[in-house]
């Protein structure tokens, strides 16, 4: 039962992924401006944890998946894939050890579909959120025509209040970057506003000094206050 679950939901991540990639794969010509690109170390780091989870689970599998194969390839079954496929063929030979009283072909078994598919499928699990938070590491924050995405959600513009611009520079070793931070104040929804105790909330989003006048312009067309 707890490999059908854990099926059910590797197939339910798969396809939040792909429809997520799909709807920003749509909304690709609705971009205003995008954020300057930069590693989010916090999701890089988080991608390296699931990643990590990932290969240890599978090195326990692994160890639960060979001891299977010794037994069970090619005597009861002809390819070693078969043993993850499967799992009712498996059941019954594992009652057939059990009825001939086979303890020790019993318990590798038994082992394998209670631990060591478990250990593969959480894998898989662990493995697509780490895919996830790497196919995001540089998404950055978005302005769309309808719509602010940032790495902590979504906002329509709409519930835009104002805006502000504020000139930053960011020296690295070649050398010194000039960009904007564009501060816009949201207005929380209800239930926002009940979880926070705020009323707005405000979102940067790092813009190049070449989009300033673009993104200007765009504001001004919605009626955008701007604040000083």
């Amino acid at each position: 039962m707890i490999i059908k679950f854990q099926i059910i939901g590797v197939i339910l991540i798969i396809m939040i992924i792909i429809v997520r990639e799909f709807k920003k794969y749509k909304r690709r010509d609705s971009i205003i401006v995008k954020s300057i690109k930069r590693i989010n170390h916090v999701y890089f780091f988080i991608s390296l944890a699931f990643f990590v989870f990932v290969f240890f689970y599978f090195e326990i599998f692994l160890a639960y998946f060979l001891k299977a194969h010794r037994l069970l390839v090619p005597k009861y079954l002809n390819k070693w894939y078969e043993i993850l496929f499967r799992y009712e063929y498996l059941e019954v030979i594992k009652n057939n050890f059990k009825q001939k009283e086979m303890i020790k072909e019993y318990c590798i078994i038994n082992w394998y579909l209670q631990m060591g598919l478990v250990y593969f499928f959480s894998g898989i699990t662990y493995g697509l959120v780490a895919v996830d938070y790497m196919l995001r590491l540089f998404e950055g924050n978005i302005l769309y025509k309808d719509k602010i995405y940032t790495y902590n959600g979504s906002y329509d513009l709409n519930r835009l209040i104002d805006y502000s611009w504020n000139l930053n520079e960011k020296k690295t070793k070649k050398e010194n970057i000039k960009y904007y931070d564009l501060k816009l104040k949201i207005a929380n929804k209800k239930l926002n506003k009940w979880f926070t105790g705020e009323d707005t909330k405000t979102v940067y989003i790092e813009i190049n000094c070449d989009d300033k006048e673009k993104v200007e312009n765009f504001l001004k067309g919605l009626n955008i206050k701007k604040a000083y």
